[in-house]
């Protein structure tokens, strides 16, 4: 058992209730540390189960503190794909009660963060799919990819990044974030978007040609 009432203070006891210190291990400032980590692992999953078992017996307490801690998580999803913060907001709203939706179908062997992140990212494609499709113009013809991998290395901060992204056309933005920023595979976006991966990957590297000359004219701008 491990009292964590004072965060500050590493106190172990045995299954007894005896104060256990094995060579007076617990003085140690990195060991104190580490297990304060440990701690705050488990404490959070186990705080995240409880307020998932009351979400899905609609208790309302339980459902505005999932919605408080994950809001501005999903809200910055949802910015990534929309430039308009009005359409991003009803993204999340839309993805939220989706979440909530859809909460029995969550099992334990996947982070209930990564589980979220992966409804939104859908909730905005699916949008996108439906309002956007005349915007979402693919080019039959494959671009070279001469890009470097590391596209976003260049890029003082992210909201830099994100300014520069805003000003991409929408077919090559959506691949971009979808690739680089969410990590998915170019057969994974050909599936998401009802393009061939020789699409998405043309669109990835022409994403990363216009970036990488907005990069250049910003470092021309500012000298």
């Amino acid at each position: 058992m491990i009292d964590i009432q004072n965060p500050d203070v590493c106190l172990i006891y045995n299954e007894s209730g005896r104060l256990f210190q094995p060579f007076g291990f617990w003085k140690r400032p990195y060991i104190c540390k580490s297990i304060r980590k440990v701690l705050e692992v488990v404490v959070h999953k186990k705080e995240l189960k409880d307020i998932l078992k009351l979400c899905r017996e609609q208790n309302p307490k339980a459902q505005q503190m999932l919605y408080d801690r994950y809001a501005p998580r999903i809200l910055s999803i949802c910015r990534q794909y929309f430039r308009d913060m009005h359409t991003a907001e009803n993204l999340m709203v839309a993805s939220i009660l989706k979440v909530f939706r859809h909460l029995e179908s969550y099992r334990d062997d996947c982070s209930f963060e990564a589980w979220i992140h992966r409804i939104t990212v859908h909730q905005c494609i699916d949008h996108i799919r439906q309002t956007q499709r005349n915007k979402l113009d693919f080019p039959g013809e494959p671009i070279a990819d001469s890009i470097a991998a590391d596209g976003i290395s260049d890029f003082e901060t992210m909201d830099s990044l994100q300014s520069m992204i805003d000003r991409l056309p929408e077919s090559c933005r959506v691949v971009f974030i979808l690739f680089v920023i969410d990590g998915y595979k170019h057969h994974e976006i050909a599936e998401m978007l009802g393009i061939s991966e020789g699409t998405s990957k043309s669109q990835l590297a022409y994403a990363r040609k216009l970036l990488q000359s907005m990069v250049k004219q910003e470092k021309l701008l500012s000298v």
